[in-house]
């Protein structure tokens, strides 16, 4: 009985734990697959194969490398290819062919969708995805960048210097990417 106790008391506390770290966020469902954008998964998985974005994809070719239709895109993509895959660790690379890497997890857990998020600048990058530590809103900033600038990758970076720039109290930016509007970085500190 007090062994079971301990035990229960340990689990507890090894969950609380994991739910107050300032990195570990739950991401998006999309079309039956967990989204990985700068991060990672924590729980176990294989590698199934790896998708890439259509660039002859009217879609594509319209948005100019827009976040939402790139990942639209591969996640039409990588369902037409494995219908087994559970997850998506997506890869954005700035001149070159964005993709994505098909994961199926080891096991089945109420844990798949949380996820190790990156740090840049400075700041944890949230992206398809929320903190699961509670967290206080700054302020919105917005990207207005031209029509040149539009991959992940300079969005995001642009976003993340304007937060510096203006709060250097922030520890976190959550981006919102909004198809045919503004895209945005909520700046957010724990």
């Amino acid at each position: 009985m007090n062994k079971k106790f301990l035990f229960s008391v340990l689990l507890i506390g090894m969950s609380i734990n994991l739910f107050s770290q300032s990195n570990i966020a739950e991401v998006n469902k999309i079309n039956g697959f967990y989204i990985f954008v700068d991060s990672s998964p924590l729980e176990d998985y294989e590698v199934l194969g790896e998708v890439k974005v259509d660039e002859l994809d009217k879609e594509v070719i319209k948005s100019e490398g827009q976040y939402s239709a790139i990942r639209d895109n591969i996640i039409k993509s990588a369902r037409l290819v494995n219908y087994t895959a559970e997850g998506l660790i997506f890869q954005y690379i700035n001149g070159g062919t964005d993709k994505a890497i098909m994961i199926k997890f080891k096991n089945k857990s109420e844990k798949n969708n949380l996820a190790k998020v990156e740090q840049f600048q400075g700041l944890y990058v949230f992206t398809d995805c929320k903190p699961t530590k509670e967290y206080k809103y700054i302020e919105t900033v917005k990207f207005s960048g031209g029509f040149n600038n539009l991959q992940y990758s300079n969005v995001r970076d642009t976003l993340i210097k304007r937060v510096r720039k203006k709060h250097s109290d922030a520890q976190g930016i959550m981006l919102k990417f909004v198809i045919g509007g503004n895209d945005l970085g909520d700046a957010i500190k724990f």
